[in-house]
């Protein structure tokens, strides 16, 4: 389903496209627009049902959580932070909130009641047609029921930004019957091994938990193994055989 919202923001022109996706957790929201403006800045806000008491957001190497209410003069003077891919509202116990998921980074900032990212910028210096022009932006809103970790806020947000491609590459029949990764776990690449007839899997951790990959349907690591440990944030390449029945 899609809706279409068309208007102005002082002399730019918008069009905001709405879409909710079959057997997706996800409303995507796409921005197209003609950005003239300067000394402006364009921005999105998003009201949170459920107060929040912090507000989480991916960085390099790991996740950052501060308090929704700045307690510190250093947390009063921080107008925004850089996030990567995603940022997301941390509700009072038993939990909830909302996830705004990004195309790239952008500058953000939350509070008790909303999430914010700053779109486009009208800079006067050091280049006053920097953000000039038109612009295609994606960004996509995730409910959550049971927090941020639980509901893989981190994995859909690389589903998000990286949607996966699937091309004649020959491996169907050498893939049939590989058991499906936990969820949680990210799979990156899938390539058949140049030596031998072993199946190279690309596998990413991005949350904050461990996780195992137990194999089945006669699959095995070539060291006969059949269970594969992920630690947090992990990235590894494993190679797979089909063992002779």
């Amino acid at each position: 389903a899609r809706v279409t919202l068309r208007g102005q923001f002082g002399v730019s022109a918008l069009r905001l496209d709405v879409l909710l996706c079959a057997d997706s957790p996800l409303v995507e929201l796409r921005l197209s627009v003609q950005w003239r403006q300067s000394h402006e800045v364009l921005r999105l806000e998003c009201p949170l049902l459920s107060p929040a008491v912090r507000w989480a957001s991916d960085t390099s190497g790991g996740v950052i959580e501060r308090p929704a209410v700045p307690r510190t003069p250093m947390e009063r003077a921080r107008w925004e932070v850089p996030v990567i891919s995603w940022l997301a509202s941390v509700s009072a116990a038993p939990g909830g909130g909302l996830a705004l998921l990004l195309d790239g980074p952008q500058g953000a900032d939350a509070g008790p009641d909303y999430l914010g990212v700053s779109l486009l910028r009208g800079p006067t210096w050091p280049d006053p047609s920097a953000d000039a022009g038109w612009h295609r932006q994606r960004v996509a809103l995730m409910p959550l029921a049971e927090g941020w970790m639980r509901n893989g806020v981190p994995q859909a947000a690389i589903r998000f930004r990286e949607p996966g491609w699937h091309g004649p590459v020959g491996l169907q029949a050498l893939w049939q019957g590989l058991p499906a990764v936990p969820d949680g776990v990210i799979p990156l690449a899938i390539k058949p091994s140049t030596a031998d007839s072993a199946l190279v899997i690309q596998l990413l951790n991005p949350g904050a938990q461990r996780l195992c990959w137990h194999l089945d349907g006669g699959w095995a690591m070539p060291t006969g193994e059949t269970s594969i440990q992920l630690r947090p944030g992990e990235l590894r390449e494993v190679r797979l055989v089909r063992q002779s029945s």
